[in-house]
Parts: structure tokens; sequence; C-alpha cells
């Protein structure tokens, strides 16, 4: 068996065994491989081919240790979003969507109403052309994963009332 693994500096090492991996857990044999996550632990031996089915029956928990220059997260920052939705006021009038926020991860917003609705997240109010984006009966537009636009985002339509869901993180 060859296994890749990558060592502190990050650099790729090949590791080979022989194919006969039978040995008893614990006692130094040439042909085991024992994994031993923390000092006076337990190693975990793999004896001969285990089948698809045998491995995943298998509950082997596998404890990793990092060196203490090295820290490891598992959390995600909550991000709060703020609920921009509602209904234009003046058909035929751009109006501001969500003023500027130098603290904008991203939005999206979504046309609820039957006909189109353009938004303009370029800081300049939206009209029904380029480079304002169409968004027609339905669609949902979300801000791009590289960034989202900091300033003024209005939004128009040609009618009063017409509804849109948006949220702004």
């Amino acid at each position: 068996m060859t296994l890749l693994v990558k060592d502190a500096n990050g650099t790729t090492q090949t590791v080979k065994t022989n194919d006969d991996l039978s040995g008893t857990a614990g006692a130094p044999s040439a042909n085991v491989l024992s994994i031993q996550g923390t000092t006076g632990g337990t190693a975990l031996t793999v004896t001969g081919p285990l089948t698809d089915a045998q491995l995943r029956a298998a509950a082997v928990p596998v404890a990793v240790a990092f060196p203490a220059s090295q820290s490891v997260s598992a959390t995600t920052p909550a991000v709060a979003c703020v609920d921009r939705s509602g209904a234009l006021t003046v058909g035929g009038t751009a109006q501001t969507l969500m003023a500027a926020n130098p603290a904008r991860r991203g939005y999206r917003v979504q046309n609820l109403s039957s006909t189109d609705l353009w938004i303009n997240d370029k800081g300049q109010a939206a009209t029904a052309a380029p480079p304002s984006i169409k968004l027609v009966a339905g669609a949902l537009y979300e801000s791009p994963a590289w960034g989202a636009s900091n300033g003024s985002i209005s939004i128009f339509g040609v009618a009063t009332g017409q509804a849109f869901e948006a949220m702004e993180a």
C-alpha cells in the first residue's frame, strides 16, 4: 500500500507498507501501520483488506494532534442579516433599496412582482437600462462571493407597489 502524507512543512511524502498488514496492536512490526494520536494512546491497527461495508461499519475515533504553533477553528462567525424587503412607493422613479454600508458583506434581491425590476449597486439611480441589473418576474440576484458593493443600492420599476424581497449582510 502506498500513502501520500503531507509533513509539517507541507511537503508531500510517500509512505509505503507491505501488502500483508497483519500484526498485533502495540507490537512493533514492519507489516503493521499504526496511527497514534496522543501520547500513550492505543494504536489503531488495520489488519488485512477490509470491504467497504466493514469500513463504514467501524466507528473508529481518530485524534489528530497539532503543534502549539498552529491553531484550528471549526466555527464560522455569525452573519447578521437585515431585511430590506418591501414594495416600490412610486413607479417610474428609482428609490434607495440599501444605503451605503462599508461593512456590507453581501446582499440579495428577488423580484416578487409580475413585471421587471432593475437594481443598481454602483451608487447611481437605477434605470431600465445597463449598468443596472434587470430582474425579471421571480428572478433572484445575489451579490458575488468575491465582494459586494458597499455603495448605495437603488431599485427601479414602472409600477407603484411592485414587491421585492431583499436581505443585506
